[in-house]
């Protein structure tokens, strides 16, 4: 990464005066501009979705009910699908479209009664479902937004206790609910820290179910809540842990409950609601867990499974011990984005054993993992594609069309307007933006702020053709929505990350490479 500092040489400050000029025409601010010249019989042409692919998000495991296991894998797009997979033989068991608005994946939650939920979130709105293992059957459970019972539009996290209610976390307000499915009735446990905003880590130990909040500085909190009195209590960190921006995950392990710290020289802390002390303080976690979503939401025998530094770790909390599975860089696996690690269970229902691990890259591929040997068994996609969700249209130096994907399996299109025929790209995860800067394609990415630049001469390939040529890391900067060409200079504006106030306009010469960024601009 170019440091952030001034750029000499072609950011002179009358080139630099014309930039900032020309993002305030982008920002409307005072300039005037002249209508267009009038387009004689438009004509609109429907070409269809842009793009189709895999794009993997929850996953979970759970038991067939016959001694056998399934695999439960949802993908995000317009729409949505769901998929249940034999965990022995990868074949299909149901798979369908869903319906209305959602299009992300958030949670799946298997049981042992043989119901298994999952859900799918917009920015307006959740809806959860059920599958029924014993019906092979899919039903709608219910849905929040602001106009409906349960008021809040974002659920990230849910919960299943055993008799069946649900428990969730929403955002905004760090808001809690019950939902029983029987009765319909809802519980509104109330904020848990109105600072925090969002839930991301709730998990359920017994009658007690706890809380992680965030996103920003020291915003990451724990909080146990006592379902049947509703009682609220802050879980102070062990002395001497950082607090973290976000507690993205929790996951209970009998009386245990796993705390990841972001941040923290120990990453990985353990809080017993019992003895109402953090245990096993003695033991140094091998490196930060891998996603959001690491740990199997039912372990076995106090076990659980996780990702982390390119391995594969199990975790046994009775003996207060990690151990290396598999190591995924030597089989050149440590640089995918794999989901969460997920137990296939085996046996009786009521007392299951672990037959193998499963994790899914983002175009519908797995992995089988035997948690005794490390031996893996790769698996093609049988998941159900979905249509990939367009977030952003440029036209590239030659007069094609590229287009840009919201939360995608790493993936762009690019339409020749001759043909009209879409080809799919390897591509960033999101691109906010696609602009052509003299005669170089930029596109930009979530998160961090990414700047790539593509050269027409030569052959796409992503993080080469395009190259990276900037990350906003170090200057706080998570998004950029708009860009403009000022006499060969890419100029844009971006917002910061969550949790943080400051955007920033940067001045960046594609030739050199160098930039500069300026924040601090309203205050």
């Amino acid at each position: 990464m170019k440091p952030t500092r001034p750029v000499p040489g072609r950011l002179a400050r009358t080139r630099l005066a014309s930039a900032v000029f020309a993002m305030m025409m982008v920002l409307g601010l005072t300039v005037s501009v002249p209508p267009a010249s009038a387009v004689s019989d438009p004509a609109l042409v429907d070409l269809g979705p842009a793009m189709e692919a895999t794009d993997v998000g929850a996953i979970a495991a759970g038991p067939d009910l016959e001694g056998g296991g399934l695999i439960y894998v949802t993908t995000s797009g317009h729409p949505t699908t769901f998929t249940v997979l034999d965990a022995e033989t990868n074949e299909v068991v149901f798979q369908q479209t869903m319906t209305g608005d959602e299009y992300l994946t958030a949670k799946v939650i298997d049981t042992k009664a043989g119901l298994t939920y999952f859900s799918y979130r917009s920015a307006q709105a959740t809806q959860i479902w059920v599958y029924d293992v014993r019906e092979n059957t899919v039903e709608p459970v219910v849905q929040t937004c602001a106009s409906c019972e349960i008021d809040k539009p974002v659920f990230r996290v849910f919960d299943v206790a055993e008799d069946g209610t649900l428990y969730m976390g929403a955002y905004p307000d760090a808001a809690v609910y019950s939902y029983d499915p029987e009765t319909k009735k809802v519980r509104d446990y109330g904020s848990v820290f109105t600072e925090g905003e969002y839930v991301w880590g709730l998990t359920l130990s017994g009658d007690q179910l706890f809380v992680g909040t965030g996103n920003g500085p020291d915003l990451g909190r724990l909080f146990q809540i006592d379902t049947a009195s509703g009682d609220i209590q802050q879980v102070p960190f062990p002395d001497g842990a950082l607090t973290p921006r976000v507690i993205g995950e929790l996951q209970a392990v009998g009386d245990v409950v796993i705390v990841p710290l972001s941040g923290d020289p120990n990453p990985i802390r353990f809080y017993d609601k019992g003895t109402q002390d953090w245990v096993c303080s003695d033991l140094q976690a091998p490196g930060f867990p891998q996603p959001t979503d690491a740990f199997d939401e039912d372990p076995i025998d106090g076990v659980s499974y996780f990702r982390s530094e390119g391995s594969i770790w199990e975790l046994d909390l009775d003996a207060c011990s990690y151990r290396e599975v598999v190591d995924l860089a030597a089989h050149d696996l440590d640089g995918v984005a794999f989901t969460g690690v997920k137990a296939i269970p085996t046996g009786d229902v009521d007392d299951p054993e672990v037959w193998r691990l499963v994790m899914f890259a983002p175009d519908g591929r797995s992995v089988i993992i035997d948690p005794d040997t490390g031996e893996l068994e790769l698996r093609e996609s049988n998941v159900l594609p979905s249509t990939v969700t367009t977030h952003s249209l440029g036209l590239g130096p030659e007069g094609e069309l590229y287009i840009g994907a919201y939360l995608s399996p790493y993936v762009m299109g690019r339409l020749d307007p001759t043909t009209d025929e879409v080809t799919v790209l390897s591509g960033p995860e999101q691109s906010d933006s696609v602009t052509t800067i003299g005669d170089q394609l930029m596109v930009t990415s979530y998160p961090n702020a990414v700047v790539h630049l593509a050269g027409a001469d030569e052959p796409w390939d992503w993080d080469t053709n395009p190259r990276k040529v900037m990350d906003g890391t170090a200057d706080d900067q998570d998004r950029i929505f708009e860009v403009v060409d000022a006499d060969g200079l890419a100029v844009f504006g971006s917002i910061p990350k969550y949790g943080l106030l400051g955007g920033g306009i940067t001045v960046l010469d594609p030739v050199s490479e160098e930039y500069q960024t300026y924040t601090g601009l309203i205050g």
